[in-house]
């Protein structure tokens, strides 16, 4: 049998380094007579190259990890593994160190192996682990059809035991990467998808765990040979097990059990299915949603197909996920899993909608983008027609003609937007103004015919995305246009009065509830502490304190919504301290003002 005549070749072969030298690695690996190994014989994760398996595996496996395959008989069983283990231990013992190893037993160390593994491939802690990492190795080929499943066993069975041992056992997650990487190296299965199976399980535990900084540069090294071979047939797999380990280490991994039906759409290679999320004014959108996506990846996504580039702007928006029956609600995380999130809510039977909205309202309107001006209509539209934007002088709360007119324009571009080409009646028009001044204009329901009637030539040339675009247009000049509203109560030197909060970027606004017009206003840069949402005896309240080191005072606002009230305020104050940053100091007032 022929091996490496000396240390340094072996060494050298495999890129290793020793001591405070580093060999240069061999172009050719020989045997004693100086003869090429030949090419046919080197499996891929046999790479000479720097960073490959092969030079990992001579650093890190076991010593006796290549002794550690024992024979099966035809049903599975093990058998002779006591004679196997005696017979390479004798001439192991014979020839001393791992340099005197040939070829064959350097390769069989990570190439794929038809038998299951009695020992761990890594110098592991303990018994226990490594009597796990045995069972990791029996779970994989059996999900890849290389052994037999158990009685009544199934392949989601064998997902599952894979993904709980290395949940609880973080110091085993190397150890099964390097087993899925042996696995899929030079497979030669007699089971037609052993291969393609190996590669769809790495990609979808590269979801889940991370691998030690150890052992990064070897893994991607490893996908990346795969993934830029075009001849490979699991090179799009390979792909997307870098892309999934890349977001497992920016996100974290995820966190919850995956569905059966997900292991499913795994095993039949659909590692990425499309995923419906939902818009304001109802409107869908499919996006494709792999294993790793999280909900930035969405916002990013859709604030692409928006003509979003700004990352700045792109936080403006969020995703949310309404929960049928659920009275409250609050935006996702940026690095929750869409995969863990769906699989959670199914589990308990929810009819859910993840719903992609603005949140805060720093960055002016861009009417260039027909998907952008949909999304902000259909989410202003609404708090218009219930009144919240409109502001009207309190002594007498009647407004101006001037008012009247322009609530009349957007009346008649709101009915043009929904692609009406008839004249408007007066029960449109009715339907189109906000509930707030009803009774003005049904006082003089003749004036409005007539002057939605003078308007409607101005209309009809407009298709629906310019009146949409007019109208908004008009709207963000108002001055509680992109606020959110919420209804609360303000306790105030032990006086509670009903009111609206208005959180824009001006600030946080107490309005009268009847006329709109401000009472109090504090900006976020006055906002002392963070601001916290408390529950008491069943009422919620946000508790606000602004002020400076030297003064400060704490206003508990009584609000159905108080963390969402919490959730923005922090927002914003985050926003505009960003910007503070980077463009200087904004004109906001910097205390809380009684208006």
């Amino acid at each position: 049998m022929k091996t490496f005549t000396d240390e340094k070749t072996a060494l050298a072969w495999a890129g290793c380094r020793k001591g405070n030298s580093t060999f240069f690695i061999a172009s050719e690996a020989t045997e004693e007579n100086g003869t090429p190994v030949p090419s046919e014989h080197k499996p891929a994760g046999a790479s000479a190259e720097r960073h490959s398996f092969l030079q990992y595996a001579m650093l890190h496996f076991r010593d006796d990890s290549l002794r550690s395959e024992p024979s099966m008989s035809q049903g599975g069983s093990m058998r002779g593994t006591a004679r196997i283990l005696e017979y390479l231990t004798r001439k192991r013992t014979k020839r001393g160190h791992f340099s005197d190893w040939t070829w064959k037993e350097l390769t069989d160390k990570v190439k794929y192996s038809p038998f299951p593994i009695v020992t761990s491939l890594l110098k592991l802690d303990s018994e226990y682990l490594n009597r796990l990492a045995v069972d990791s190795f029996t779970a994989i080929m059996r999900y890849m059809g290389d052994l037999p499943l158990g009685l009544h066993q199934r392949e989601v069975e064998c997902v599952y035991t894979i993904l709980v041992i290395c949940h609880h056992h973080p110091g085993l997650r190397d150890e099964l990467y390097c087993q899925l990487m042996k696995q899929t190296t030079n497979n030669k299965s007699l089971h037609q998808e052993s291969s393609i199976r190996g590669w769809r399980l790495l990609a979808f535990v590269a979801a889940f765990f991370r691998c030690s900084d150890s052992l990064m540069p070897y893994l991607m090294k490893y996908l990346d040979t795969a993934a830029q071979d075009i001849r490979r047939v699991e090179q799009e797999t390979a792909q997307i097990c870098m892309a999934n380990l890349k977001q497992t280490f920016k996100y974290g991994g995820r966190r919850n059990v995956p569905s059966e039906e997900e292991v499913h759409y795994i095993t039949e290679g659909k590692l990425s299915r499309q995923h419906t999320y939902f818009l304001p004014g109802g409107i869908k959108i499919s996006l494709p949603t792999s294993a790793s996506t999280v909900v930035e990846d969405i916002t990013k996504c859709i604030g692409h197909k928006m003509g979003i580039e700004d990352e700045a702007e792109l936080r403006e928006f969020s995703l949310y996920c309404i929960v049928e029956g659920d009275q409250y609600t609050m935006p996702l995380e940026k690095d929750e899993y869409i995969h863990d999130l769906v699989a959670e809510l199914e589990k308990n039977e929810n009819i859910y909608y993840l719903v992609f909205c603005r949140s805060v309202w720093n960055f002016p309107l861009r009417l260039d983008s027909e998907l952008y001006i949909d999304i902000i209509f259909h989410q202003i539209v609404p708090d218009y027609l219930e009144g919240y934007l409109l502001v009207l002088p309190s002594h007498h709360l009647k407004m101006s003609r001037e008012t009247q007119e322009e609530l009349l324009r957007i009346a008649s571009l709101l009915y043009r937007a929904n692609g009406n080409n008839n004249t408007p009646n007066e029960t449109d028009i009715l339907s189109l103004l906000p509930k707030t001044v009803l009774h003005t204009y049904n006082e003089n329901i003749q004036f409005c015919s007539a002057y939605i009637s003078k308007l409607w030539g101005d209309m009809i040339p407009l298709n629906t995305t310019e009146a949409k675009a007019q109208c908004l247009e008009i709207l963000q000049k108002w001055p509680l246009f992109g606020s959110c509203f919420f209804g609360i109560k303000m306790l105030e030197d032990s006086i509670e009065e009903e009111s609206i909060l208005a959180i824009n970027k001006m600030g946080a606004n107490v309005l009268d509830i009847r006329s709109h017009e401000t009472l109090w206003r504090f900006s976020f840069s006055a906002v002392h502490a963070p601001c916290n949402g408390v529950e008491l005896q069943g009422t919620t309240y946000a508790d606000v304190v602004f002020g400076d080191e030297t003064i400060q005072k704490t206003i508990r606002l009584q609000v159905d919504h108080a963390h969402e009230v919490t959730r923005l305020i922090k927002q914003y104050e985050a926003i505009q301290m960003q910007s503070e940053t980077k463009h200087g100091s904004m004109d906001y007032p910097t205390v809380m003002i009684k208006i």
